[in-house]
């Protein structure tokens, strides 16, 4: 079977993250984010506050870049939210321009797999649109859809040259120099209808387990791009590409024996 077609049932992912953003909802201020709470309390019962990520947007051709100024803030700091799932192993975050869930692997669980994520994260969406209408915040504006895919791959004794194809070489054809470690981030456009609609961000890297110190690979993609319409359903179509894109960048990558190794 070819690389691109094999099924990864056992993938080596750890983390993966479904992400809408949208024009930001000024009125959706914190005491309305605390209130929202109450409709996922039950699920995800843990509360956290972090920073707030920036509006990012794929452009092409010639980008016209601001002047740096200084400006004061004067505004009450509205911070992102975290809903945590009792096994914390879900997550949802909220922002006044983003709406995010991610699943975290816990222990030996398995993947749900994307379908499944997606519905999920469709079904909390849903709840969170449903709400800003009943306290009447406004409708999201989707700019831009966005996934992240997590994996430690188990070096497991495996040079970068076992694991990755076409990637990493040795950098040296001194016998008495080996390669230890390296940091490799990559950056690819993605088209659509002969279109450029958005980028995939891949980085690679060795890390170490902080239980054992064992070493493994560290392999994340980040692709976002614009939606491919303006309606929900062309907003998961984009869904869909973006996991396509992902699935086959990752597929292209690993040496063959792996990918069948996790197809089992």
């Amino acid at each position: 079977m070819k690389r691109l077609e094999l099924d990864l049932i056992t993938p080596p992912l750890v983390e993966t993250s479904f992400s809408l953003q949208f024009s930001r909802l000024e009125s959706l201020h914190t005491g309305f984010r605390g209130l929202l709470w109450s409709e996922y309390r039950q699920d995800f019962p843990i509360v956290k506050r972090h920073h707030e990520l920036s509006h990012e947007i794929e452009k092409f051709g010639i980008i016209q870049r601001d002047t740096p100024q200084l400006r004061f803030n004067t505004d009450v700091p509205n911070p992102r939210l975290y809903f945590i799932s009792h096994k914390s192993d879900k997550v949802i975050q909220l922002q006044q321009d983003r709406f995010i869930f991610n699943w975290l692997k816990k222990g030996n669980s398995e993947y749900p797999r994307f379908p499944k994520l997606k519905e999920e994260y469709l079904e909390h969406y849903t709840n969170f649109t449903k709400f800003l209408k009943r306290e009447s915040l406004g409708e999201p504006e989707i700019d831009q859809v966005e996934l992240t895919y997590v994996n430690h791959i188990d070096a497991d004794g495996l040079s970068a040259q076992e694991v990755f194809v076409g990637i990493v070489e040795k950098h040296t054809k001194i016998e008495s120099l080996e390669l230890e470690s390296f940091a490799l981030n990559l950056k690819h456009i993605i088209s659509h209808n002969g279109e450029h609609i958005g980028r995939i961000y891949t980085t690679i890297s060795t890390a170490q387990k902080e239980s054992s110190c064992d070493t493994y690979y560290y392999l994340k993609f980040v692709a976002r791009a614009n939606p491919l319409g303006s309606s929900l359903s062309d907003v998961l179509l984009t869904m869909d590409l973006l996991s396509s894109t992902i699935n086959h960048s990752f597929k292209a990558m690993i040496r063959d024996d792996l990918l069948e190794k996790w197809s089992r």
